[in-house]
């Protein structure tokens, strides 16, 4: 395996985890609150203070080039697939348990499949199909329709697995030689903008007590983003979005230690179910030579 593949995993791995971490820490501050809203105030400080911090490392490492960071029009098609994927994901984050959010947020395998399937008029073999149908099992058994209680909230983590999708598609479809710093920087900044006019008509005062929590969530997703976009640039997908289903298993790990979150055996046997079956997926993609 090259060296650029292995740094690529690992990246992604470190992405996962500080990912994870930030995550529990923006549900830990808006439980406290009590209300559901209070999470796109909070991804607003957080985006503000990411974004100055992202600006000022560009600015003492000499990197600040206005035409670079603005020019390029798949820099703003991957900042507004970046604002799809947080606000979906986060109301999912609000209104469910954190390990089955992150499950059900990497069937994307699976709704590409789907996707291809029904939309492209794409031909799928009998394997590939079969990992779907198995997949589509274990995101059921995940959710559990006999216990939904009219609770359709799943629906955003799958619906952030679609735009995240769509995101590292852009991603990948930048030269190597992009400077990460500044396609980081512009999906901050669209991000921070798009949820400050959310925030315009939600907005509830901030509690202080959380500043301390705000700055290290930002560094947390800062640093994040740079691991996932470096990862994602140095080494194929086929070969780093295996170790995407990480989050899954930093997910029940630190939300557990966070926010006393145990997860249910339906989780653990449907997580497992669509993590076998997307990397089979995966694994398939690669074979037939479309990733």
């Amino acid at each position: 395996m090259k060296s650029t593949y292995i740094q690529g995993i690992i990246y992604m791995m470190l992405a996962s985890f500080f990912f994870t971490v930030n995550d529990n820490f923006m549900k830990l501050m808006t439980n406290a609150e009590g209300s559901i809203f209070y999470i796109f105030e909070l991804i607003f400080i957080r985006g503000v203070i990411a974004t100055i911090f992202l600006f000022f490392c560009l600015l003492f490492t000499k990197q600040v080039n206005f035409k670079s960071m603005f020019a390029s029009k798949r820099s703003y098609i991957r900042g507004l697939f970046e604002a799809m994927t947080m606000i979906f994901f986060f109301i999912g984050v609000v209104t469910m348990p954190m390990a089955e959010v992150y499950t059900l947020l990497n069937i994307s395998p699976l709704l590409i499949i789907l996707s291809g399937m029904l939309i492209f008029k794409e031909k799928v073999g009998l394997k590939r199909l079969l990992a779907v149908f198995i997949g589509f099992i274990g995101m059921l058994i995940v959710i559990n329709p006999n216990n939904l209680n009219f609770n359709y909230f799943f629906i955003f983590p799958l619906l952030a697995a679609i735009s995240v999708t769509a995101r590292e598609i852009i991603t990948a479809g930048f030269p190597k030689k992009t400077n990460s710093l500044h396609i980081v920087f512009t999906s901050s900044l669209i991000v921070t903008i798009i949820s400050g006019l959310i925030t315009i008509f939600t907005y509830t005062p901030i509690n202080t007590e959380y500043i301390n929590i705000i700055l290290i969530t930002s560094l947390f997703v800062t640093i994040a983003n740079i691991f996932l976009y470096k990862s994602v640039i140095i080494a194929p997908l086929s070969i780093t979005s295996t170790f995407r289903y990480s989050i899954i298993i930093f997910g029940i790990i630190v939300s557990y230690f966070i926010l006393k979150e145990v997860p249910n055996i339906n989780m653990l046997i449907g997580g497992t179910i669509i993590i076998i079956s997307g990397i089979f997926i995966i694994q398939r993609e690669k074979v037939i030579g479309k990733i």
